[in-house]
């Protein structure tokens, strides 16, 4: 629902939901229930996506690092704690930062 407000505005009107005008100056509109999940569901989701890159991206570097230091080069990429033998974990808690659990 990442709309203009011209587009959410026909989008509203559209489907005939109302629309009033706040104590802000802000006009807002409620999502009937099945609106509202399926925004909460899309957002979820890329929230998953996210994390997910993120994790592929760091674990990446991680076996960049081995491999290089393995093979005898210096290794220009950040360290991690994270041994060959571990398994990590990401930290997906509410209001926690992502990053990796050893």
């Amino acid at each position: 629902m990442s709309l203009d407000t011209d587009s959410a505005r026909n989008a509203i009107a559209a489907q005939g939901w109302s629309r009033r005008r706040c104590s802000d100056g802000l006009t807002r509109t409620k999502l009937p229930p099945g609106a509202a999940s399926a925004f909460l569901l899309n957002a979820a989701s890329e929230e998953a996506k996210a994390a997910i890159h993120a994790m592929q991206s760091l674990l990446a570097d991680a076996q960049v690092a081995v491999l290089k230091s393995q093979l005898g080069f210096s290794s220009p990429l950040p360290t991690t704690n994270i041994s060959p033998n571990e398994s990590p974990t990401l930290d997906l808690s509410m209001g926690a930062s992502r990053r990796l659990v050893g």
